[in-house]
């Protein structure tokens, strides 16, 4: 069996049918992550391994295609040679989580159920978490004020590249290149140190941007959803109504806790249990 690169092994034995979980894992994020979920549905799914991705370093093409970013993690999979049984997604990874379960669908049948939790492919709130995500990465360097301040900063450069997450993403990755340097240097951080850190916040810019090149709405119509109630407030709408999800719940949890909630870990196994 290769060794796997572009995924990390969550849980499991390494035998047997595959679930991936598509998100940007990152230490010290106040999100729950996959980890957290694997932890509470525990022995339920002893039969699976749950492989989550590690996100392609760096920045995107603009003139590549998703499907260009999405291949170290399919054909990783499918040299890997064992059959996938889901694919899960949180939060923009719903958007690649759709892509992924597509590219699998080449190649075996049944194509694997898609699961979202919270997915998000609304461009305005996508810019808008390029934004925090700004100010976050710079309030461990940066004094609050000036950590908000550079949050405002990024949210004039949204407004400016209204609907372009790709020149979005390189106008606050470039924000963050000279807001960190004076921070950098005060630190004692060296070169190679600085490179990395900018990579980290430039791969996750390009992980939300390269959604704007993917369309996720035909699998998430038979895809199953599991919603927190913040997702379902600030949709403005009964996410029931759209019909953009094959099947839907919704849980008594944040956004940041859905996958951490043991409310979200009943409802996928009552409802949503992979077969």
């Amino acid at each position: 069996m290769p060794e796997l690169i572009s995924w990390d092994v969550v849980s499991g034995s390494g035998r047997g049918e595959v679930i991936l979980a598509v998100d940007f894992p990152a230490a010290g994020r106040p999100e729950a992550n996959f980890t957290d979920l694997a932890d509470n549905v525990g022995a339920h799914w002893s039969q699976y391994s749950l492989l989550q991705t590690v996100p392609p370093a760096g920045s995107v093409d603009r003139n590549s295609p998703g499907r260009h970013y999405l291949r170290s993690w399919v054909e990783e999979i499918r040299a890997d040679g064992r059959p996938v049984a889901a694919v899960l997604g949180y939060c923009a990874g719903g958007v690649h989580a759709a892509a992924i379960a597509g590219e699998v669908g080449r190649w075996q049948r049944p194509v694997p159920q898609v699961i979202l939790f919270d997915p998000q492919v609304d461009a305005r709130v996508l810019a808008d978490e390029m934004c925090v995500q700004l100010q976050r990465m710079l309030s461990s360097l940066l004094p609050a004020d000036q950590a908000a301040e550079a949050k405002k900063k990024a949210t004039d450069l949204a407004a400016a590249n209204v609907g372009d997450l790709f020149d979005l993403a390189d106008a606050v990755v470039g924000l963050f290149r000279q807001l960190a340097a004076p921070a950098f240097e005060r630190l004692g951080l060296s070169e190679a140190g600085r490179t990395h850190v900018v990579s980290l916040f430039q791969s996750f810019m390009s992980y939300l941007a390269v959604t704007a090149d993917l369309d996720p709405s035909s699998a998430w119509k038979s895809s199953s959803a599991v919603l927190s109630a913040e997702y379902v407030a600030i949709a403005g709408q009964d996410p029931a109504e759209t019909g953009i999800f094959g099947r839907m719940v919704t849980v008594d949890a944040s956004h940041a806790d859905l996958l951490r909630s043991k409310s979200t870990v009943q409802r996928v196994l009552e409802q949503m249990t992979v077969d």
